[in-house]
């Protein structure tokens, strides 16, 4: 393989491929940091064209980051009232409004959680009914909301598809107006429409996830974007963070620039094949591999 120089595309094709696979198990994907890089790739060296795909991952990250915190906001008052521990929550306040059927996550003007992320502001949760009955609705927005310096917005809704409760959990996932904006005050935007599907296996560690969908928006640059979801992305808790089979397809400023991502045929190998502008390289990715990048 060849490696990248140090361009503006190798460390955010890069963290792309390792955000990307920072998603749906959410004990996976709580704690590592959204808008991050690491030092070195394995792409082609011929590759310069300057496209802020970090901005993508950094976004879908920090989404999948607040559904971590929505739903655990969601469990920390039972029926009964009893609070219960997630470190995700220990410096917030937690509020259940169960006539309003809403809960609020409070950090105040900022705390420190766990692995040293500091978010500040407000999380508000409203919901329909339990999470698991069908036609259950949860809606999550945001009070001056956000992590480490970027802050957050967007509205996400997060809809029960399943037909019965015995039917395998599914879901709709909308993100409507995310955007994030950074010290610098540049900023990025996306929307995003999704299908989650849960497969339970005979004990936990055999759970699959499946997502399907698309999201499109402008990074920090300027630069439009869609991704689209060729071929249903597959998770198995077993093989950790990265997707072990599946096909997403990004596309830059209309078609400028063609980046697509094959996650293999369901092996827990941690290989990606890349595929940009019609070259391609066989990548293996250690998606733990993260540090804070400042920029601006």
């Amino acid at each position: 393989m060849k490696t990248l120089t140090h361009t503006k595309i190798s460390y955010r094709v890069w963290s792309l491929v390792i955000a990307l696979g920072i998603i749906v198990f959410a004990t996976s994907c709580g704690e590592d940091d959204p808008i991050s890089d690491t030092q070195n790739s394995d792409l082609p060296s011929e590759v310069s064209f300057e496209v802020d795909v970090e901005s993508e991952a950094g976004m879908e990250a920090v989404m999948e980051d607040l559904d971590v915190v929505a739903e655990a906001g969601m469990d920390a008052i039972n029926a009964g009232g009893r609070q219960l521990q997630d470190d995700r929550l220990d410096c917030a306040i937690v509020t259940h409004d169960e006539d309003s059927k809403t809960v609020t996550i409070d950090y105040g003007d900022g705390c420190e959680g766990p692995h040293g992320r500091v978010r500040s502001g407000i999380i508000v949760i409203t919901y329909t009914d339990r999470k698991l009955v069908p036609g259950s609705v949860k809606t999550v927005t945001l009070q001056n909301f956000s992590v480490d310096t970027v802050r957050v917005e967007g509205t996400r809704i997060i809809t029960n598809i399943m037909e019965t409760e015995e039917d395998a959990p599914k879901f709709r996932v909308e993100l409507i107006g995310g955007k994030m904006t950074f010290p610098d005050e540049t900023s990025a935007t996306r929307d995003a429409d999704h299908t989650r599907e849960w497969f339970r296996g005979t004990n936990p560690r055999l759970d699959e996830s499946y997502r399907l969908g698309t999201a499109e928006g402008t990074d920090r640059d300027g630069n439009t974007y869609r991704v689209e979801i060729l071929e249903r992305i597959v998770y198995k808790r077993t093989c950790g963070l990265l997707p072990v089979s599946g096909i997403k397809q990004i596309t830059v400023n209309g078609g400028e620039h063609v980046i697509v991502y094959d996650y293999g045929d369901g092996r827990c190998d941690n290989l990606v094949t890349v595929t940009i502008d019609g070259r391609t390289e066989e990548i293996e990715v250690n998606p733990r591999r993260f540090k804070k990048r400042p920029r601006g």
